[in-house]
């Protein structure tokens, strides 16, 4: 092990994975012998796979874990690839896990010295995909929550359990007004490689939704160009301190 405490980063997509500057190591990469400052793990969205990974980050000697990717904006002030640091992650449950303060004021220090935009307020983790606009608006008016996306409140409580500071990034892929269309549903694996051939398969069967789709996609582009710019910074580490 290096001198540094690691930290461990979960993400569904291999691509926002991308977005880390290396030395990130993935964690199927790792065998104990050395471990790098930043581990990552790529889930899909998958609730045992993030449990699992985040456990063999906690066994490598992990000291800190991020919740990194894109979500869906529910605030109206959001914009494609706008960035959110979570103040509080909601469970599906209700209940509210806060995020490390100590690591979110210092990750907001090095963006404003970089000027990188961010905002900061309540993210709200859930289980299943929120596709329709009317579902966004229902649910900030109901939490507050100005984001949402489907890691962020598994690896709140799985950090809460180990006892970790954790942190949550995430950039806007799809704003509040905009759908998520059929052909893009559960379109990961469980280690976060997109289902190509489903995605075909279903845009053949509904070829009006491409527009949608495509939409998504470059949307999805400019929420990865903001995980490009934070995931530059402290080699990666998001200014951690532990």
């Amino acid at each position: 092990m290096t001198g540094i405490s690691p930290i461990g980063i979960i993400t569904g997509l291999e691509r926002e994975a991308r977005c880390l500057t290396p030395p990130a190591m993935s964690l199927a990469d790792c065998d104990g012998s050395l471990v790098p400052p930043v581990l990552y793990a790529a889930v899909g969205g998958n609730a045992a796979q993030i449990r699992q990974s985040i456990q063999l980050m906690v066994d490598l000697g992990c000291r800190g874990i991020l919740s990194f990717g894109i979500a869906a904006g529910l605030d109206r002030i959001l914009k494609p690839g706008d960035l959110v640091l979570a103040g509080t992650v909601e469970l599906p449950t209700g209940d509210l896990i806060r995020t490390n303060a100590a690591w979110r004021q210092q990750l907001r220090q090095m963006a404003k010295i970089e000027r990188i935009k961010v905002e900061q307020g309540p993210v709200i983790g859930l289980d299943d995909v929120i596709s329709s606009s009317l579902e966004k608006v229902r649910l900030h008016a109901a939490t507050a929550a100005m984001a949402a996306d489907m890691e962020s409140h598994i690896v709140a409580f799985e950090a809460r359990k180990h006892g970790l500071p954790f942190m949550v990034v995430r950039a806007i892929a799809d704003p509040f007004d905009h759908e998520v269309p059929w052909v893009a549903w559960d379109a990961l694996t469980p280690t976060g490689k997109p289902k190509v051939g489903q995605v075909l398969g279903r845009l053949a069967l509904r070829p009006y939704q491409l527009p949608a789709l495509i939409r998504i996609a470059l949307d999805s582009r400019k929420a990865m160009k903001g995980l490009e710019a934070l995931g530059s910074l402290d080699g990666g580490r998001f200014g951690f301190i532990g």
